[in-house]
């Protein structure tokens, strides 16, 4: 280089190509990560807010009674005691919600009495992993002394 122009030429070439060529120090590391060095992303502020929603959804109960009767009743999820009280509405005759004992059969076969809410949810966390959106429960109901 020893014409004095051809140098200045290539030294706005480089300080140009400085300017247009992004730095990696100021890229976010998961961008410069192939896809097989990143960790799996963990849920987000709204995926977790949407599970949460979706745990308290409305769902279908298809309750079998003493007769073999099925009911289709809307639910929440976490409120035994919400569905308590809409069986025993629907089976009428006087059922007390207090008298209501619902169980269902889990991935296992077993029979399970639902005994709380936290059961419930269990029981419907169980079906909308299997990809069902209802969930089997047979009923019984027992006179409760007062």
């Amino acid at each position: 280089f020893s014409d004095t122009s051809s140098l200045r030429s290539l030294g706005s070439t480089v300080k140009s190509s400085r300017r247009q060529a992004p730095s990696l120090m100021h890229k976010p590391v998961s961008s410069r990560l192939s896809s097989y060095d990143r960790l799996p992303e963990s849920p987000g502020a709204s995926e977790i807010s949407h599970m949460a929603r979706a745990a308290e959804a409305e769902f279908v109960f298809k309750i079998v009674d003493a007769s073999g009767n099925t009911h289709r009743i809307k639910s929440k999820t976490g409120d035994i005691a919400k569905l308590h009280a809409s069986v025993a509405d629907r089976l009428g005759g006087g059922v007390k919600a207090e008298e209501v004992r619902l169980k269902f059969t889990d991935d296992e076969g077993d029979v399970v009495l639902i005994s709380d809410s936290e059961g419930l949810k269990e029981a419907v966390e169980l079906q909308r992993n299997a990809g069902s959106n209802t969930l089997k429960l047979s009923v019984e109901t027992v006179k409760v002394r007062g």
